[in-house]
């Protein structure tokens, strides 16, 4: 419950939010209100209140946009959103072609472009949107799902091009999905998948289609067409599988009950359209969303309170057996100055509401599990000696875990890969005093199991070019060492450099051999780019004795901002430790650290910061 306002507040209006892993939504679309006839507002209302008395346990309203005739029409807006259910319920809503357009009618129409500045100023979605798109395009989180909302205008005409304009569009909604791990992914444009009135085939099915199967996209939404429409279940490459691959496609119907379309029979894609409905011009219809942790359903709802269709879809988690007691045994914390982090594996991020952590009975800290930033969370009291985290599960379960800070790990130094014949050997030096075990990954494949005291460990038969990833245990979720064999002047890979490797470059100056990319990388010892008689030299000198310079190998060390926008690229001599960039955050977003140690670098790195929203 609130109110806005300064000397004078606004009426009272409520919200629900996101509780548990079952909620409920009212899908909406395509009324096109306008003053002047405030009958299609009317209809549209009448449709909505029949839907929340049906289903009083509705927590928000959503729509798939066209709301407006014009966008540019204050007067319809608010007459719209004085209806009683915008003051009770959540609303979002999705830019229509309809709430683009100024109402100014030619000749002068040309002096009044169409423009989504309408919809941003008089709306107030997240502000989290690609470069122009804050609050017009955007994403939000409502229990286990995750919801993208683009905006087809700037896709279709904001760029020069449509190429252009899918391309940033597909990029940021990339990037989001792989940054909000979710149960269900839902996204929302105004423009239709299918025609109704056929089943042909539209432009935005092809323009997705690829891209929503890739990126496991559980439900698209749409409008604009006026005629409810529905796949079959999940469908994948064109075809009904029955499996939980691919996509659903749905639109909904219009609601004014005066701009509908008359639906047609299946024409095109009847393989894997399930149903069209309309009534006409006079059609007014909504849809009423149910989301469980087994799966989505729905039921189209006419103005007269009918159920027009149904039908449901698992979860591709509905059979997904999720690991409680590995996740609990998974946190890693550690100390940054008098502070704690601590990590909590991603893969919890479809399944945990909330972490809370206690000191002895004391909360001292909430962590709210919806996006790969939650993984760390940072606690600043002093003091902190006996830690627990109490995780509830999105299913209502509750686990719970005691958190110890060990900081043994972060002492290995020089941590290196050497050749030993036909194997590598990692090596190190450890300066802590926890005797423990590490754990060695390639490519995710665990390749071996070591004491830390044991300071090395021999892996067998591996490819020189393979990046070796040290963790503290087999579920660890952070990994401060990654490192491979890379031997400067090593030309014929037999561990060592000597006058062997000298006979080989003067083979190469002399036309006599021809080297391997990879033999070209270590002997070209300059870095210019070419092997010439200075690298020999370099050699020569090395291998007497009389130079350490093949000592000083570079790294690439990358820096990325909390957006994933590469900051600065870094070359740091092997072994040495490198100065990251400064790093200034606004408002409440914290910068706790950088995730790589960035002492003694032995390996290229890409490094990201840990930040407290």
């Amino acid at each position: 419950m609130y109110q806005v306002g300064q000397d004078v507040m606004s009426e009272t209006y409520y919200f629900k939010t996101a509780g548990g892993d079952s909620f409920k939504f009212l899908w909406v679309s395509d009324w096109h209100a306008y003053g002047p006839l405030p009958a299609r507002t009317d209809s549209h209302a009448s449709v909505v209140s029949k839907c929340l008395a049906k289903e009083p346990g509705i927590d928000f309203i959503f729509s798939t946009g066209d709301d407006l005739a014009y966008g540019s029409d204050h007067d319809a807006q608010l007459y719209v959103y004085n209806k009683p259910y915008y003051k009770t319920h959540l609303f979002a809503t999705t830019v229509g072609n309809h709430d683009v357009m100024h109402v100014i009618y030619k000749p002068t129409r040309k002096d009044y472009p169409n423009t989504d500045e309408f919809f941003k100023k008089t709306h107030r979605h997240p502000q989290n949107g690609y470069a122009g798109q804050e609050g017009a395009s955007y994403y939000f989180k409502y229990g286990p799902a995750l919801f993208i909302v683009l905006n087809n205008e700037d896709i279709n005409y904001g760029h020069g091009n449509k190429e252009t304009g899918l391309a940033k569009a597909k990029a940021w909604t990339k990037e989001v999905i792989e940054q909000n791990p979710s149960q269900y992914i839902f996204v929302a444009m105004h423009y239709q998948w299918f025609d109704g009135r056929t089943g042909k085939t539209s432009a935005q099915y092809t323009d997705w289609r690829t891209f929503f199967d890739e990126n496991n996209v559980d439900l698209a939404m749409a409008g604009n067409n006026h005629v409810y429409l529905r796949t079959k279940g999940r469908i994948y490459n064109d075809a009904s599988t029955g499996t939980n691959q691919g996509t659903v496609y749905m639109q909904a119907p219009s609601s004014d009950g005066e701009r509908g379309v008359q639906h047609g029979d299946i024409q095109y894609n009847g393989h894997i359209i399930e149903e069209m409905w309309s009534q006409g011009t006079k059609t007014i219809g909504a849809i009423i969303m149910d989301v469980t942790p087994e799966g989505i359903s729905h039921q189209l709802i006419d103005n007269n309170s009918n159920v027009i269709a149904e039908s449901s879809f698992t979860s591709r988690y509905a059979n997904y057996e999720f690991d409680k007691e590995a996740f609990l045994n998974s946190f890693e914390t550690y100390s940054v100055n008098d502070d704690k982090v601590i990590y909590a594996p991603a893969e919890g991020i479809k399944f945990v509401e909330r972490i809370e952590y206690y000191n002895n009975d004391d909360l001292v800290g909430t962590n709210y599990f919806y996006q790969l930033k939650d993984t760390s969370y940072k606690l600043t009291q002093p003091d902190l000696n006996n830690l627990k985290a109490v995780v509830k599960f999105m299913d209502g379960t509750t686990g719970e875990t005691a958190l110890a800070s060990d900081d043994s790990y972060y002492c290995l130094e020089n941590v290196r890969v050497d050749l030993r014949g036909i194997d590598l050997e990692l090596s190190w030096e450890y300066n802590g005093v926890k005797d423990f075990n590490l754990y060695v990954f390639n490519e995710d494949v665990l390749v071996g199991e070591v004491g830390v005291n044991e300071k090395s460990l021999v892996i067998e038969r591996y490819d020189l070019d393979s990046v070796f990833t040290i963790k503290s245990s087999l579920t660890s979720t952070n990994a401060y060492y990654n490192v491979r064999y890379n031997e400067m002047a090593d030309g014929n890979f037999d561990g060592l450099v000597n006058e062997g490797d000298a006979i080989i470059i003067l083979a190469y100056l002399n036309g006599d051999l021809i080297l391997n990319a990879r033999q070209k990388a270590m002997l070209d010892i300059d870095n210019d780019g070419e092997i010439t008689i200075i690298d020999l030299t370099y050699v020569h000198l090395y291998a007497n004795g009389n130079s350490d310079i093949l000592t000083k190998e570079t790294y690439t060390v990358k820096f990325y901002d909390e957006t994933g926008t590469l900051m600065e690229t870094i070359e740091v001599v092997r072994g040495s430790d490198v100065i990251p960039p400064d790093y200034v955050l606004e408002g409440d977003i914290i910068f706790i650290g950088w995730d790589k140690n960035l002492n003694n670098v032995s390996a290229d790195l890409e490094v990201r910061p840990i930040i407290l929203r």
